[in-house]
């Protein structure tokens, strides 16, 4: 069957598919045509697929492509790719990769063939995509700070224009990202302050900064602290998860220039996969990567959770009542 693509190819022909895992080193006959298939130069790249990543098939599974018009500097060479343990879990029996983890994969490649450009234009790609979200999530900081008195937010306004100003002055991506914590903690703390300003306002002082701000009360008022809140700390999130990815790419292959990473990729000779018995499998030449600690603290992630988690359900419940109050007014 994987003859049968390679036999419609022209001499510039590509092909990508599916297989199960077991067709990268069984044996017999199976053998002789897959060694017959290397020996072309034209077997390309293999990814290995984690678990859970169809709706109807739990099995891992491999990824092969063909490519007849490979450069001569990688004709007798096969990239090899170990992703199954690179993917964003979606639910108990889903798996898949998420936009920027299927750009991450694609640069690999990208690099293995020399085509660096298009890896530049991905770093680049990813300072737009995390300082659009960080300057939405200032912006609600920055709205959250203007909502409440002077006495609570002189400091946190000035660390705000702060940051404004070291995100429009990026330099390299890895500069660029070392300023995400500085960020985050800004954003959180523009959180932290609403919340506390209102606890330390006396009764009328919240009704009357409600009433100056157009709602009708201080509780209709902090609903829209709790949302903007909410917001904040989603942004948050996703800022955090585009760092994780670029940091990803960028701590491995730099400015763009390929390398064999232990446990990921390798790019293997044909002397190389012939003493491996003419087997495809990726895990067979990437290696085992070294256990890392992430340095994340159990606690505090679990903290940061349940705040979002809070921040989510206060939104919920306003939106419930604002339905149920529309409901009441439609007569429904």
């Amino acid at each position: 069957w994987i003859s049968y693509f390679y036999s419609y190819l022209n001499e510039h022909g590509r092909a990508g598919f599916v297989m199960a895992s077991s067709a990268t080193d069984s044996q017999g006959k199976d053998k002789d045509i897959r060694e017959a298939l290397i020996r072309t130069g034209h077997v390309d790249v293999m990814i290995s697929v984690g678990n859970n990543f169809f709706y109807t098939k739990s099995l891992p599974c491999s990824l092969w492509f063909f490519d007849k018009a490979k450069s001569e500097a990688i004709r007798d060479k096969v990239l090899f790719i170990d992703a199954r343990n690179y993917y964003t879990v979606v639910d108990r029996t889903l798996n898949e990769w998420s936009e920027w983890q299927l750009k991450n994969l694609t640069a690999i490649v990208w690099l293995y063939r020399g085509e660096t450009e298009k890896y530049k234009l991905l770093l680049f790609e990813y300072e737009n995509a995390i300082m659009s979200a960080w300057k939405k999530a200032l912006s609600i900081a920055k709205d959250l700070c203007e909502d409440l008195p002077e006495e609570f937010t002189a400091d946190l306004k000035a660390k705000i224009i702060s940051a404004g100003k070291i995100i429009v002055n990026r330099g390299k991506l890895k500069e660029f990202l070392d300023y995400v914590s500085d960020l985050r903690k800004i954003s959180d703390d523009s959180e932290g302050t609403a919340i506390k300003a209102g606890d330390s306002m006396g009764r009328d002082q919240r009704e009357k900064l409600a009433t100056s701000h157009g709602f009708k009360t201080y509780r209709e008022y902090e609903k829209h602290l709790e949302i903007s809140a909410g917001i904040s700390a989603s942004l948050n999130e996703k800022c955090k998860q585009l760092t994780n990815d670029a940091l990803w790419l960028y701590e491995k292959f730099g400015d763009g220039v390929y390398a064999d990473v232990l446990g990921l990729c390798k790019l293997a000779t044909l002397a190389e996969i012939e003493e491996k018995g003419w087997s495809l499998t990726p895990g067979a030449y990437v290696g085992v990567a070294p256990i890392e600690d992430d340095g994340i603290d159990f606690a505090t992630r679990m903290a940061e959770i349940h705040r979002v988690l809070l921040s989510l359900q206060a939104e919920s419940n306003y939106l419930m009542g604002t339905i149920s109050q529309n409901m009441k007014e439609m007569g429904i």
